[in-house]
């Protein structure tokens, strides 16, 4: 009998269902840039607060952040609590510069157990996930 746990995995609920662990970190973007936020581990929900004087878009791909499927965020106002699993979120100061915060609560799921959200690649064994809307 082995005494070696499997850690969680992407599937794991119970990682979902408890208090997720605090995350919060600010970041200023120069206009027509994107920024990644790289959760060390994957998340629970997510709060994405505009506290700058600019639009800010997010999204869960880089691909999708500097294309057409992101939403925005205006200035003073937040995401409201985003119930999404992730491990990247993708900010983007469109026109000029902004300032966002970002306040998540992660999982015990480790980052690198999780996928990475992409428009450009398909399921085929690449490690990547492809979503219609996402990308």
């Amino acid at each position: 009998m082995s005494s070696q746990w499997q850690p969680p995995g992407p599937n794991n609920v119970p990682s979902y269902q408890m208090s997720g662990l605090p995350f919060i970190t600010g970041s200023s973007i120069t206009g027509g840039s994107t920024e990644a936020i790289n959760f060390p581990f994957v998340t629970r929900f997510i709060q994405v607060f505009n506290t700058g004087s600019n639009p800010v878009s997010v999204e869960v791909s880089e691909n999708g952040v500097e294309g057409t499927n992101k939403f925005t965020v205006n200035p003073g106002s937040n995401s409201g609590v985003l119930e999404l699993r992730v491990k990247k979120l993708f900010l983007r100061a469109d026109d000029g510069a902004v300032e966002a915060e970002v306040v998540a609560g992660l999982t015990n799921i480790m980052s690198h157990d999780y996928y990475d959200f992409t428009g450009s690649l398909a399921v085929t064994g690449s490690g990547a996930l492809h979503y219609n809307g996402v990308g």
